[in-house]
């Protein structure tokens, strides 16, 4: 990050550097890992803010370990750092892996998902299956405590999360949902393949 804006993204704001790093930079503990997806998030743009002119971005990641030092991993397992158990907003990022073909860190932020279910697709663990998925399962039912069969209503509902609590309220809740979005085709898309009873197109109000 060579320039933090005041608001919106661009180019500018990044600069590609090359570093040499080896398996031979390994501490104990710790894995060299090879970037497979790199999560890039709105929330990611708070992030950024907080940090100083300089800093590497980071964010959640889906790696493939290379080399290890670590009886954690071997080489070759797929991992995320998208399922460590976070304890708020700061620990989040905390948790974060740096924007790099490679890099090296600790084992213990590392999660295997090797050994789950086949069928589902890896990058699925960045969205549905990670932090996107849990922030709209949890506010949804341990924060919002949707009972099954009630009505719900989702703002941004086409976006990552929202379309996932309307997905959790009507498949699993077997809730009546309605939600919003800003323009017809995503309108189109929540009714006709989310399956949400009703949607809204805001800007038309």
């Amino acid at each position: 990050l060579v320039l933090i804006p005041d608001e919106n993204y661009s180019k500018d704001n990044f600069v590609i550097e090359d570093s040499c790093i080896s398996s031979k930079d390994l501490e104990d503990g710790q894995v060299l890992v090879k970037a497979l997806y790199i999560s890039v998030d709105p929330y990611l743009a708070g992030v950024f803010r907080g940090m100083p002119a300089g800093s590497i971005a980071s964010s959640l990641q889906i790696s493939k370990i290379m080399a290890t030092k670590s009886d954690k991993f071997k080489v070759g397992d797929i991992v995320t750092n998208a399922l460590h158990e976070a304890e708020g907003y700061a620990d989040v990022a905390a948790g974060h892996s740096e924007w790099s073909t490679y890099f090296i860190r600790s084992a213990n932020k590392l999660y295997n998902i090797d050994n789950l279910d086949k069928d589902i697709p890896t990058d699925y663990y960045l969205s549905a299956l990670g932090l996107t998925g849990a922030t709209a399962y949890y506010g949804l039912l341990d924060i919002g405590l949707m009972k099954k069969g009630e009505q719900v209503f989702v703002s941004g509902a086409a976006g990552a999360t929202g379309s996932v609590v309307g997905q959790i309220a009507k498949n699993v809740q077997n809730g009546h949902v309605v939600g919003t979005a800003g323009n017809n085709d995503k309108i189109k898309w929540l009714k006709d393949d989310l399956k949400f009873d009703d949607a809204i197109n805001y800007k038309d109000f």
